[in-house]
């Protein structure tokens, strides 16, 4: 098991604002030596936010 001072992250994101009250963002992020993974060494993982005003 690595320890998690091992880690390195970037994350990458764009903000859509689609109408006065709604925005997307999605984003992608890059692993290198995941914490606690002694099987993978570097990951990719997506997101999907959205952000809503009333």
């Amino acid at each position: 098991m690595r320890s998690r001072d091992s880690q390195s992250t970037t994350e990458l994101f764009y903000r859509f604002q689609v109408s006065n009250n709604l925005a997307i963002t999605p984003s992608l992020q890059y692993l290198a030596n995941p914490a606690y993974s002694s099987s993978v060494e570097s990951m990719w993982v997506t997101g999907l936010r959205a952000r809503m005003n009333f």
